[in-house]
């Protein structure tokens, strides 16, 4: 998957600039994952409802599960805390 795919708003990006909160680890309440055999088509059908939609990757052979950010390749990590909590608890 790519990150410079993922539909996020730009009030989000710059709210969490403000706090040095990482977007992609926080919590995502009412956004939804699938995998499709035409995710193309899906995407079109949900914008033209008014629903942000994107395809942010591909399904390929084998175990590694990539994320690229630009330049940078790395593999999926393991499930952690929202980063909103890092705030609450008074960290930085």
């Amino acid at each position: 998957m790519d990150l410079k795919k993922f539909p996020i708003r730009q009030d989000v990006i710059e709210i969490c600039e403000l706090f040095r909160l990482n977007p992609y680890q926080m919590a995502s309440g009412g956004c939804l994952l699938v995998i499709l055999e035409d995710g193309r088509g899906f995407v079109e059908s949900c914008k033209r409802e008014g629903i942000m939609a994107s395809v942010i990757g591909r399904m390929k052979a084998g175990k590694d599960k990539i994320i690229l950010n630009g330049e940078e390749r790395r593999c999926t990590d393991r499930p952690a805390e929202d980063e909103w909590f890092r705030i609450c608890k008074g960290g930085t």
